[in-house]
């Protein structure tokens, strides 16, 4: 048996083993629960990523599916930057991509036709991010009114996200920055916010939300493709390849962006690691490659350029797109004939010349196909083409196009005026079609006539001296000689924004002046016998080349920005002697120009002219029949009188005269 002692020694052993056991036991148990605690929530974090993939999938796949429809319906519709928020948000606007589109007036969920005009044509928009539809789980894709599209997508914490903000794990904005947004030069990065959509389980609980915002790439210059060295001759923009870096880059306020190495870029194509072909994996990428080391610069790098847009010149139809910066790169009659072809080809609108005009208010009238002739409509897509063409090119000479079978075009110093083709007073205008440029408008024209001396002889000291002998048979003398002076008055308006100086080869030309006679024949002056006789003053008909100089500066004439400008042929003095001889006919002021070196034979005439009585040379007092009235001496009367308008004139409201102005170019 054992003793107590010995038993008490089992029973301790026994204690501290139980302890012991107890203690693993504890210690699996807790690490189990720690287990089983962490699969959970790693089996959470792992659902939790499944959801917000499925989601961030679920928004990409909405995205995808409304651009594709979107471009279905409407082949060819456009994309630009705009602001959809309506309101500033962190200085800048809310800008997206928008897809402007021409809609069926009568559905609009169809494309119009290229060839349909207003009122058959809706123009909508759908801005390229996502929006909130009937409830927070649908996206609206319905098209809005552009004057919608401003305001809606505004930028509101809690129901919106700014894809392109930054944060303290990622700096870098997802979309990019741009420096040429503020005029200091700092980096912006824009504000491109979409709403959150919420993605809902079958009891109505959301579980995940997403929000998709669209950029269109196809308006970056790809530097893949681009070129490098300024715009000219070499590239005429007619494909993807002829766009230059340089001019992608140059708008950025950032010097080192916009003073890369170009040409570095440009062989990096040809060389490894980028063999031919080019290859070049991302724009930051051809940031390293010219010398930017710049962290900041990336942002706008990839803001202004791209490695994947290769579409620059179709149409999302895929029909070839016309660049506007060729046209004016070589012949101008070619890119005329570029233009109109653009605007009618068979992909675009090939009756848009039907837009000319219409005689007819019928419904079948407006709307018919062929109301415009073929030459009408012609030159109605010339007038077009003309008007581009200026809006686009460097210069300030108008392009003018003549109404002859090719349309060719009148250049060189102009020698004669536009009358109607055939000549006489009426006809088509020779002209088919004339650019607007940025220059002063000829809006008033005045003629101004004054008699400055008739006389019986020119040796009379008195312009005006005429002494007639009152004695009853007293014989006076019948022929009087006459002096005119003709000048005229030009206002012009300049409209522009800037002061416009013409260059010092500008002249004025006026053809068909009015002729001056003293003798009538059934009211039109002849200068043949009839109610009184004398000459017929036609060789003022057309005046010789007046230079467009300042008599007072001695300079080409200046026209001031918003003003409006009067130059007249009339002799001025000198206005810093405030002088005032008898022969200044106006009183000038800061509007009133007067030409230099006006040629007196352009503006001063003389003649003779008999008196109106001619069949009694002596005065008679006694009453006699003289159109009807009394004779109270007609043979004391002089006429000089206007012969209107140019040869072949249709009467006496025939104002036909021409003002010429131009230079050696047109």
């Amino acid at each position: 048996m054992k003793n107590s002692r010995q038993k008490s020694r089992e029973h301790g052993v026994a204690m501290v083993s139980t302890l012991i056991i107890l203690s693993v036991l504890a210690i699996v148990a807790v690490a189990l629960m720690q287990s089983v605690t962490t699969d959970r929530t790693s089996a959470r974090s792992g659902a939790d990523y499944y959801k917000a993939q499925l989601a961030a999938d679920a928004g990409a796949a909405v995205g995808r599916g409304m651009l594709a429809d979107l471009i279905r319906r409407y082949p060819d519709s456009v994309t630009g930057w705009q602001n959809i928020g309506g309101l500033l948000v962190y200085g800048t606007d809310n800008e997206a991509t928008v897809l402007y589109a021409r809609a069926q007036s009568g559905n609009t969920s169809l494309g119009a036709s290229p060839a349909a005009f207003d009122p058959d044509v809706t123009l909508l928009a759908q801005p390229l991010v996502s929006r909130i539809g009937a409830n927070a789980s649908s996206v609206a894709t319905n098209l809005l009114p552009l004057a919608d599209v401003v305001s809606s997508v505004p930028f509101v914490v809690g129901t919106s996200v700014n894809i392109n903000a930054t944060n303290a794990s990622r700096t870098d904005p997802f979309v990019g920055s741009r420096s040429s947004t503020n005029p200091g030069g700092a980096l912006v990065a824009p504000v491109t916010a979409a709403q959150w959509i919420y993605l809902t389980n079958t009891s109505g609980q959301t579980n995940a939300r997403f929000a998709f915002w669209m950029e269109d790439e196809s308006f970056k210059v790809n530097v893949n493709i681009a070129t490098d060295g300024p715009r000219g001759t070499t590239s005429l923009g007619t494909n993807a390849g002829e766009a230059r870096i340089d001019g992608a880059w140059g708008v950025s306020s950032n010097s080192a962006i916009a003073n890369a190495n170009f040409a570095d870029l440009a062989d990096l194509r040809g060389n490894n690691p980028y063999p031919t072909n080019g290859n070049i994996p991302s724009p930051l990428t051809a940031m390293l490659a010219t010398g930017i080391s710049d962290a900041s610069a990336a942002a706008e790098v990839k803001f202004l350029t791209t490695t994947h847009s290769a579409g620059l010149d179709l149409s999302r139809g895929g029909f070839p797109r016309f660049n506007l910066n060729s046209v004016t790169n070589g012949d101008k009659r070619t890119g005329l004939n570029r233009i109109i072809a653009a605007i009618t080809n068979t992909n675009a609108s090939p009756l848009f010349g039907q837009r000319f005009y219409r005689l007819a208010n019928t419904p079948a009238g407006i709307n018919s196909t062929s109301a415009v002739s073929t030459n009408h409509a012609a030159i109605y897509l010339n007038k077009i083409a003309a008007n581009i063409y200026d809006y686009l090119d460097a210069d300030d000479q108008p392009t003018v196009i003549s109404n002859d079978s090719s349309f060719s075009l009148v250049t060189g110093r102009p020698t004669v005026g536009i009358l109607p083709l055939g000549g006489g007073t009426a006809g088509p205008n020779p002209i088919a079609a004339m650019g607007v440029e940025n220059v002063p408008r000829l809006q008033e024209y005045a003629v101004q006539l004054r008699v400055r001396s008739m006389r019986w002889t020119n040796s009379d000291p008195d312009s005006f001296g005429f002494v007639f002998n009152t004695n009853a048979g007293a014989a006076n003398p019948t022929i009087a000689s006459y002096e005119v002076w003709l000048d005229h008055y030009f206002e012009f308006w300049n409209p522009g924004t800037r002061d416009y100086t013409n260059s010092p080869d500008t002249f004025l030309k006026i053809f068909d002046q009015p002729a001056w006679g003293a003798g009538r024949e059934g009211g039109v002056v002849t200068g043949n016998a009839g109610r009184g006789s004398g000459s017929f003053v036609s060789n003022n008909r057309t005046s010789s080349e007046i230079p467009l100089i300042d008599a007072l500066t001695e300079s080409p004439v200046v026209f001031p920005a918003g003003q409006v400008t009067v130059l007249t042929t009339a002799p001025l003095a000198a206005l810093n002697t405030g002088a005032n001889p008898p022969d200044v006919l106006v009183v000038p002021d800061t509007s009133l120009v007067p030409l230099r070196n006006v040629p007196a034979s352009d503006r001063v005439f003389t003649g003779t002219t008999s008196s109106i009585r001619t069949a009694n040379y002596s005065y008679q007092p006694a009453a006699a029949a003289f159109n009807g009235g009394p004779d109270f001496g007609y043979n004391r009367l002089f006429e000089v009188a206007m012969q209107f308008g140019r040869p072949g004139w249709s009467g006496n409201t025939d104002y036909a005269s021409g003002v010429l102005i131009g230079n050696d170019q047109g």
